[in-house]
């Protein structure tokens, strides 16, 4: 697992310095770190899941580019495994603003011309 995540990722990438320190603890504790993670990805074992992976995927730049808004909806029996979902959409949305907006200057939104 380790060599794999090095050879994509790099030596110093935070994947591959995770796993060697989890790999590296004692097996009581790392059943433990397994557990919570699965517990973590248990919203991408479910059905709606898998179905939804079917589609394509969000073009960010497209979706970034135009007057688009999101609305993220889950019934509140669902909301614990949709946290991990979420957040990562929104990360990759707030992240790929940044990145867009990186050699923009400063005085580029239509509020301040």
């Amino acid at each position: 697992m380790v060599h794999e995540l090095k050879e994509r990722h790099g030596e110093h990438h935070a994947s591959v310095t995770s796993l060697r320190g989890v790999l590296a603890t004692e097996e009581r504790e790392r059943s433990g770190i397994w557990s919570t993670a699965s517990g973590l990805f248990a919203g991408m074992r479910t059905d709606a899941a898998r179905a939804s992976a079917r589609e394509g995927p969000l073009d960010v730049a497209a979706f970034l580019a135009g007057p688009h808004q999101l609305h993220v909806v889950a019934p509140s029996r669902h909301q614990a495994v949709s946290v991990p979902l979420v957040v990562g959409l929104i990360e990759e949305l707030v992240h790929a603003t940044y990145d867009r907006h990186e050699g923009a200057p400063a005085c580029s939104s239509p509020w301040t011309n």
